[in-house]
């Protein structure tokens, strides 16, 4: 794919910026056995947008990941949900890539997800009843990196909140192992797809009673699928906050499953810097 940009990268003043991207994109689409990310149109974005005068080095990987995330938009009907799993690992903090297996959450099934900020990933009620409420066994389970605090403590979620699908949803599903610098691991979990775009597109809901939806929809948090994907003449949604980027704490529904032994002290904090710290030096991940 890149011979036919050779005389393009050669003459490029910034041509081992150029490089490095292109590097990166070849090793990510490696990774999960695929070809479609580094396309005619991922060589151009790289040329066009790596400046031809001075580039700040320090803003290399934050540039990758730009052209990277592009690359996955572009390409994602082409990518099946244990690709795009697999995509969202390999660098910092989780530079070990887990083995996925694509599966489809059908109509009516109910995942778990952390909360505030719930994403792609989620859990089984099995999975989440293994751990008895406990925040450190769950996330330390399904080996996710913690929130850090000014003061060099930090927590878990520590509150779940479920999701119905109102449609065949595919998904992938695998054993969480390959980031033991985050915990144990050994807790299974699945991944969905641009998850809050299906929550737009009502193809899931959240379980929340209607004295909570309503509090919410007074500051803003919309539910409705038909006014959740309405937009203005700019393109933009005219309700910017769905329940994925919600930040309310939600106390007092009896839906939300609370967890408790969520806090870490700043000695665990260390060790989980400390032992990120040990695999970027040995020069984990891909790079």
């Amino acid at each position: 794919m890149c011979k036919e940009f050779t005389k393009q990268i050669e003459v490029h003043p910034q041509k081992q910026v150029v490089e490095e991207v292109i590097s990166y994109i070849i090793k990510k689409q490696n990774s999960v056995d695929s070809e479609l990310l580094l396309s005619p149109d991922t060589i151009n974005k790289i040329l066009n947008k790596v400046p031809h005068n001075d580039f700040d080095l320090t803003q290399v990987d934050k540039f990758k990941d730009e052209i990277l995330n592009a690359a996955i938009e572009e390409n994602k009907r082409g990518l099946n949900p244990s690709q795009r799993a697999r995509l969202w690992q390999g660098g910092s903090p989780y530079f070990g890539l887990d083995d996925y297996e694509d599966m489809v959450l059908k109509k009516g099934e109910i995942v778990y997800t952390g909360y505030p900020f719930p994403t792609g990933y989620s859990f089984t009620k099995e999975t989440l009843e293994s751990v008895g409420g406990d925040s450190k066994k769950l996330f330390q389970g399904v080996q996710v990196n913690p929130r850090i605090s000014p003061d060099g403590t930090g927590e878990y979620k520590f509150q779940v909140i479920g999701f119905e699908m109102l449609d065949d949803l595919p998904s992938a599903r695998g054993m969480t192992h390959a980031n033991p610098q985050l915990g144990a691991g050994g807790l299974e979990q699945i991944f969905t797809p641009d998850f809050p775009q299906l929550v737009r597109e009502g193809k899931e809901k959240p379980i929340l009673d209607e004295q909570t939806m309503a509090r919410l929809r007074e500051k803003g948090i919309e539910f409705d699928p038909k006014l959740l994907q309405q937009v203005d003449k700019d393109g933009e949604y005219v309700y910017k906050t769905s329940i994925c980027n919600n930040v309310e704490v939600l106390t007092d529904d009896s839906n939300i499953i609370k967890l408790n032994n969520y806090n870490l002290n700043k000695m665990e904090i260390r060790q989980i810097k400390a032992a990120i710290k040990d695999i970027e030096s040995s020069g984990g991940g891909i790079r």
